[in-house]
C-alpha cells in the first residue's frame, strides 16, 4: 500500500527534492526561524538535509492506516459496534460514496549535538483526501477489508506555519481490495 511519502513523492531513492526544498525561498524563511529557536548552535549545512530526511522517515505511514482511523469514527460505521443488531459472523459491505477525509500529523524531531539535546522541532503534515467509491467490509465490529475506488487530494508539510512542501494529486485509482488481516476494531 502507499505511504504518505508516496503521496508526496518523497521516495528514498530520489533525494533531488531535498536539495530543491533546502534551496527554496520558503525554506530560507524556515532556516531563519530554526536558527532563532536553536540559539547558540552553529548550524552546519548538512543539518538541514538531515532534518528533512528525518521528517521523511516520520512520514512513512501507510495511507490505509490513515483511512481506517478516520472511517472508524464515522456515524455510518460506528453503528456496526452494536453486536445485538449485527450478530457475530455476519459480514456487511458499507458504501461510503464520495467524501473528504482530513488528516493532520505533527512529527517532532529533537536534534542532539555532542550529547546535548536541542529544542524540539515540530512539523505539521496536513492531508485532505477526496474519496470516491469506497466500501468497507465489516464483520464482528471490525473493518476487515477496504474496497477503494479513487482518491484525489492535497497535502502540505509545514513548519511554524510556513509550507516546506505542498502537493495536489490527480485522481488515483487504488488497487482493488485491501485486506486488514484480523481486522481493525471500530
Amino acid at each position: 500500500m502507499q505511504t504518505i511519502n508516496h503521496f508526496f513523492n518523497l521516495h528514498t531513492g530520489s533525494q533531488e527534492w531535498v536539495s530543491r526544498v533546502i534551496k527554496s525561498e520558503e525554506f530560507n524563511q524556515i532556516k531563519k526561524k530554526l536558527v532563532q529557536e536553536i540559539e547558540g548552535f552553529q548550524v552546519p549545512p548538512a543539518f538541514y538535509e538531515l532534518l528533512i530526511r528525518e521528517v521523511t522517515q516520520a512520514l512513512d505511514i501507510e495511507m490505509s492506516d490513515l483511512l481506517v482511523r478516520a472511517w472508524r469514527t464515522r456515524r455510518e460505521i460506528v453503528q456496526y459496534r452494536d453486536k445485538g443488531k449485527y450478530p457475530p459472523g455476519e459480514s456487511h459491505v458499507v458504501p461510503l460514496l464520495e467524501h473528504t477525509l482530513v488528516s493532520k500529523h505533527s512529527p517532532t524531531i529533537q536534534p542532539v549535538v555532542n550529547n546535548v539535546p536541542l529544542q524540539k522541532i515540530k512539523f505539521d503534515v496536513i492531508l485532505k483526501l477526496k474519496m470516491k467509491g469506497a466500501m468497507l467490509k465489516i464483520r464482528d465490529a471490525k473493518i476487515m477489508e477496504i474496497l477503494v475506488g479513487s482518491c484525489s487530494g492535497s497535502g502540505a508539510i509545514e513548519y511554524a506555519g510556513l509550507a516546506i512542501l505542498e502537493k495536489k494529486t490527480a485522481p488515483y485509482e487504488f488497487p482493488g481490495t485491501i485486506s486488514l488481516g484480523e481486522g481493525v476494531s471500530i
